[in-house]
């Protein structure tokens, strides 16, 4: 889903390293109309994410109930789970934590999003500043 929020050049966009004035990725002044091909030009994706983590499960479990457990059908809340990670990222100071670079093992874009998408889904940008 093309966000047009997007397509015109704000301040934002001209960037210290790049000329005053104009967009740093495509040159365009202030006020007109990115190029197509900049990246500042935003839609949005469904995308996928696996990441890998350590979780306690009882012994006598085999996978398929673990699974079961973490998954939709269970009755264990996906918040939990986030929330758990929210916390581990906070441990920054405590020598293990703080940091998700290198959990996260892959990134698959699934499709263009749709409206339902943007209603059902965790909207991984700010709608209020993405064209900002």
């Amino acid at each position: 889903m093309n966000l047009p929020e997007t397509d015109i050049v704000k301040p934002i966009h001209s960037r210290p390293i790049g000329p005053k004035g104009l967009c740093t990725y495509c040159n365009e002044p202030i006020g007109q109309a990115h190029k197509p091909e900049c990246v500042c030009v935003q839609r949005t994706v469904v995308v996928r994410l696996t990441i890998d983590v350590v979780s306690a499960a009882p012994r006598s479990h085999e996978d398929h109930l673990i699974e079961f457990a973490l998954g939709a059908e269970g009755s264990y809340c996906a918040d939990n789970t986030f929330e758990l990670l929210s916390e581990w990222i906070a441990r920054e100071d405590e020598g293990r934590g703080g940091c998700m670079c290198g959990a996260v093992v892959s990134a698959e874009v699934l499709r263009d999003a749709t409206p339902e998408d943007h209603e059902q889904l965790p909207l991984l940008f700010d709608p209020l500043t993405v064209g900002q």
